[in-house]
């Protein structure tokens, strides 16, 4: 109820968090595959103006870890970005497959102001955050 009264009164959930990235799932069985390719969210894409775009990660990096619990599937990125505010602060443990390194990047999430917290695109591995 309190949803839809929001949605009615304002168009959009007021608070949504948004973390303005697409990505593609590498999954556990690819990374034993090329462990280059760790499993996680390979970033295909971050929203201009969004959450993501000054934190230093470029797309082909892939998040392996949320506030400190491991990604294997995007649904545990979408349950912990569903369970903050916007306004919140995400903690992400980003790999570079290039340099072969990790670092923990931190964003603040924005506002979804209308679009739903994730979208399948292109194929059934691809989904965007927004």
């Amino acid at each position: 109820v309190d949803i839809a009264n929001k949605l009615i009164e304002h168009g959009y959930v007021r608070g949504r968090a948004v973390l303005g990235i697409s990505y593609t799932e590498n999954t556990v069985a690819g990374e034993k595959i090329d462990p280059n390719k760790k499993a996680g969210l390979v970033i295909g894409a971050i929203t201009e103006g969004g959450p993501m775009e000054n934190t230093g990660v470029i797309i082909g990096e892939i998040i392996t870890e949320v506030n400190g619990t491991r990604v294997t599937r995007g649904e545990i990125m979408l349950d912990v970005i569903e369970s903050l505010k916007a306004g919140d602060s995400i903690t992400l443990t980003v790999y570079n497959p290039n340099t072969k390194q990790s670092r923990s990047v931190t964003a603040i999430l924005g506002e979804d102001k209308g679009s739903s917290s994730y979208q399948i695109t292109g194929n059934s591995d691809t989904t965007e955050i927004k």
